[in-house]
């Protein structure tokens, strides 16, 4: 059969043979199989809205989380017993030693006896501190948000992380700042433009003063005995002590310095812990030069040798301090303050020596395993050593540190140091 013959059949087949007509079933599958169809791309649109409205609130709730503040603000404790603090609520001294505020994050104030101080606010970056009069000794450790401010009196300091001295005489109305480390800035009355100070400078500012005095080195050679630490003008008043009172009258008469207890009226000497206790600094210092540094090393008592160090330190006179501690030391080895002077060497020789301060810390720790500065010697230990760049032996350090101090002064630096 030829093709034409096939076509023509074919012709024949449609005129003559008609196809049946949808059964209503297969028109119902047809119309369920449009609207699945249907229904799939008004699915798929959906999708698209909801994935774009996804997007969009992660956008917003990124900025929000970004713009936030995150973690919980630093606490701080108080004492040796590390009484929790509280923000807003005065601190104040114990009569003999100094006292000591415990940030969190690792910041460490020391206070001065006789200092008024309270914390008034706090954040997750750091916090407010306001010294209204007295002596405080300032090491905040630097992170990338640090926020740090320590308000003297009526004076701004701000503090990015660094280690410091700080001083207000609320009578006179005076600033002084000394640097060991770091960089601060002193805005306040009187002051134009906030003033700059870093390095090893010292800053002393007076409200009465027309204009601050500009920082200077605190490296340089102390004063003669007969001015004070700022350079001022001693005081003309008479040594309120029955000792001093005796050694004044012989230096006027041209005599020979009568001994403790040599006159009747003289009664006991004042001691120079009770001095320390009232913040007295500049007494203590005059009461040993007059005697002669040598001889006050020589014959003063643990108390009186850990007093003098504890007042030159608090008057920037570290070198008559480390000579203190240091015969404290020799003369008085292996008691507990004769290890708490080596925890106050290293704490001294940190920011110039600081593998000379390891070497104290590691000594302070071995004749006082149990003493009250551990925890706080183990952690500055691991925090120079990091600052040196043995980044390993900070991470030993962090990780020892943690274990024996999981909720210790520094444990939130080790977990940061030991975070991969």
């Amino acid at each position: 059969m030829s093709k034409s013959d096939l076509a023509r059949a074919g012709e024949i087949l449609k005129r003559h043979v008609h196809a049946p007509e949808p059964s209503v079933s297969t028109a119902v599958a047809r119309m369920r199989l449009l609207d699945a169809l249907q229904g799939r791309r008004q699915h798929a649109k959906r999708l698209a809205l909801a994935a774009l409205a996804t997007a969009a609130l992660a956008v917003v709730v990124g900025v929000l989380v970004l713009r936030a503040p995150t973690g919980a603000p630093v606490a701080f404790q108080v004492g040796e017993d590390r009484t929790p603090g509280q923000v807003g609520a005065y601190v104040t001294p114990s009569a003999n030693e100094p006292l000591v505020l415990r940030f969190s994050e690792g910041s460490v104030i020391e206070l001065a006896p006789a200092t008024r101080a309270r914390v008034t606010h706090t954040s997750p970056q750091g916090a407010v501190v306001l010294v209204e009069t007295g002596r405080a000794r300032v090491d905040v450790v630097h992170r990338p948000d640090t926020d740090w401010q320590l308000l003297a009196g009526p004076y701004t300091i701000q503090v990015q992380g660094t280690s410091f001295d700080v001083a207000f005489d609320a009578a006179e109305q005076t600033l002084e700042v000394v640097m060991r480390a770091g960089v601060v800035s002193v805005a306040g009355p009187g002051i134009a433009t906030p003033v700059e100070i870093r390095g090893a400078q010292r800053f002393v500012h007076s409200i009465a003063s027309a204009s601050p005095r500009a920082p200077s080195a605190s490296a340089a050679p102390p004063p003669p005995p007969a001015a004070t630490d700022g350079g001022e003008p001693p005081s003309s008043a008479e040594p309120q002590s029955a000792a001093d009172r005796n050694l004044a009258r012989a230096d006027a008469a041209g005599g020979a310095r009568p001994t403790d207890g040599a006159t009747a009226d003289a009664g006991p000497p004042e001691s120079w812990a009770a001095m320390v206790a009232r913040g007295e600094y500049r007494r203590v210092l005059e009461s040993a030069e007059r005697q002669g540094l040598a001889q006050a090393l020589s014959n003063a008592g643990l108390d009186d040798l850990m007093a003098l160090g504890n007042a030159a330190r608090f008057s920037g006179r570290t070198a008559v301090a480390t000579q203190a501690y240091q015969a404290a030391r020799a003369r008085f080895a292996g008691s507990p303050r004769a290890a708490s002077a080596a925890f106050l060497l290293g704490r001294m020789t940190e920011a110039g020596d600081p593998a000379g301060a390891i070497t104290w810390y590691d000594r302070y720790v071995a004749e006082a395993p149990a003493g009250s500065f551990v925890a706080e010697a183990l952690g500055r230990k691991m925090v120079v050593l990091r600052r040196i760049g043995k980044v390993d032996a900070a991470e030993a350090a962090a990780r020892g540190y943690l274990k024996r101090f999981p909720g210790g002064p520094y444990a939130g630096v080790a977990r940061e140091m030991t975070t991969p």
